[in-house]
């Protein structure tokens, strides 16, 4: 079985330059594009998907077969670390954690988890929604 967990905090971020401050509304209306394509990935019925969000619960799309998780007043960070380890152990999953921050992924392959780079991740979720815009003129 093939879980994969999303740092979606860092892969929005990684979505648009984020200047001084975060534009949250921005985040929001990216997080539901980024589930969108997690629902899209997820046509086996053994692979978990799980995204994880730093910050307060909001409002986002939640479709079926994408978990998505908030870490309420700190870092999502152990919470996806803590994921990898329980679907490695307890589960024996192979884990693929997607995001670019260097102390996630040191942790996380401690684990033995894979890794994608936030940038590899956001080529794929651009051709993926170029694809289906050509789909949809035809």
């Amino acid at each position: 079985m093939q879980t994969i967990i999303v740092d979606g905090s860092n892969v929005v971020r990684g979505m648009y330059q984020v200047e001084q401050h975060p534009d949250y509304n921005r985040e929001i209306s990216l997080a539901d594009v980024l589930i969108d394509y997690l629902q899209s990935l997820n046509t086996d019925a053994s692979r978990i998907i799980e995204v994880y969000f730093d910050g307060c619960k909001r409002y986002i799309s939640r479709p079926q077969g994408v978990q998505v998780f908030f870490s309420a007043y700190k870092k999502a960070d152990d919470l996806i670390v803590n994921a990898v380890y329980d679907y490695r152990t307890e589960y024996n999953n192979d884990v693929l954690l997607v995001t670019s921050d260097n102390a996630l992924i040191s942790r996380s392959r401690q684990y033995g988890a894979n890794v994608q780079y936030t940038y590899d991740f956001l080529r794929n979720l651009e051709q993926f929604f170029h694809y289906t815009a050509q789909q949809g003129e035809n």
